[in-house]
């Protein structure tokens, strides 16, 4: 498999990963009104807030990380030169084995995985709304207001609601709740440090420099405007991650796999190397350019400069932060060696 080949297919994994989860938090937004939030906050009834944005069915993003982590596997093989295929026949001789998704490491990992992203990913969605609920209060918001926070507002052209805080994390909706601050605070300093936000819609720019010219706030209906649009890229910004980690998580234990299975059929550990491999473009970050080329074997870890270690790019599971694996592109090209 060529490199070009291997960045399209992941590319392509990737941008279904994006719309997959951009269509869930849309779908989520229309499975309740603002009417019952707001009657929801009114009764304190805040458990029953959080349940009714716990309604999220990730059953299409668990089945295209389940693709990418077989595709892993199988790109592994064909990677494989011919030399090397020799070592990793089947009893028969009669073909090179391949991953085997039923074999029960891998039948695990993909379950415990998927567990993972549904746990994860709730946790995250509860965390956005306690933080809109919470500043709500504290800023003395009614509960009309707070409804509009957590939903979003309609959207006539395309008949659905959008903004809200469905399918962001808690840090998304304290940038969100921070934004709104700063521009009905009728503070220049405060206003043109909105206008650093490297996600906010640049078309509303002249609204707020008018404001701070004139130094008055922001008018209520344009900041509702401004933010919703800001929580619109908030959430592109979410699924863009959430779809390059999980595929390259996904991907690279797909490909780790196929190597833990040649083991177990006999190939010896030390005839197995994996090299880390960065796309070589300006977007690697520096931790991952100063790795590239970094050789071990199989089952030995990658260290990156800061002393994380991977078993492959994408893997958290060994104490690695996100900040290692958040649009990391990079993965493990596999050699088998020797006699």
């Amino acid at each position: 498999m060529t490199d070009a080949e291997y960045n399209a297919a992941l590319d392509a994994l990737e941008a279904r990963i994006v719309a997959d989860y951009i269509k869930q938090a849309q779908r989520l937004r229309g499975t309740i009104t603002q009417g019952e939030i707001t009657a929801m906050i009114q009764a304190g009834e805040i458990v029953k807030i959080l349940r009714a944005f716990d309604g999220a069915n990730y059953s299409q993003l668990l089945e295209d990380v389940r693709t990418a982590y077989i595709q892993g596997g199988a790109d592994a093989v064909e990677e494989l030169s011919r030399a090397a295929q020799a070592f990793v026949r089947d009893a028969t001789g009669a073909r090179v084995l391949g991953l085997d998704p039923l074999r029960q490491e891998a039948a695990d990992w993909i379950a415990q995985n998927a567990a993972g992203i549904v746990r994860g990913y709730s946790a995250e969605q509860a965390g956005a709304v306690e933080a809109v609920i919470t500043s709500g209060f504290s800023g003395g918001l009614g509960a009309p207001q707070i409804a509009r926070n957590l939903l979003g507002v309609s959207n006539p052209a395309a008949g659905e609601p959008f903004g809200g805080v469905v399918g962001l994390t808690r840090q998304d909706a304290e940038w969100l709740g921070n934004a709104r601050q700063q521009l009905a605070s009728g503070d220049p300093e405060q206003m043109r440090a909105y206008l650093t936000r490297t996600l906010r819609d640049r078309r509303f720019d002249g609204i707020v420099q008018r404001a701070i010219e004139g130094g008055y706030p922001v008018a209520d209906g344009d900041i509702d405007k401004i933010t919703q649009r800001y929580a619109e890229r908030l959430l592109t910004n979410r699924a863009d991650i959430v779809a390059t980690v999980e595929v390259n998580k996904a991907y690279n234990a797909g490909r780790q796999e196929f190597y833990n299975q040649i083991l177990a059929e006999g190939v010896p550990a030390e005839n197995i190397m994996k090299r880390w491999k960065t796309r070589g473009d300006n977007r690697v970050r520096d931790q991952h350019r100063a790795m590239n080329g970094q050789t071990v074997q199989g089952s030995q870890f990658f260290t990156a400069p800061d002393g994380s270690q991977m078993m492959n790019p994408g893997d958290m599971e060994h104490g690695a932060p996100m900040s290692q694996v958040a649009r990391c592109r990079c993965r493990a090209v596999y050699t088998v060696v020797g006699e």
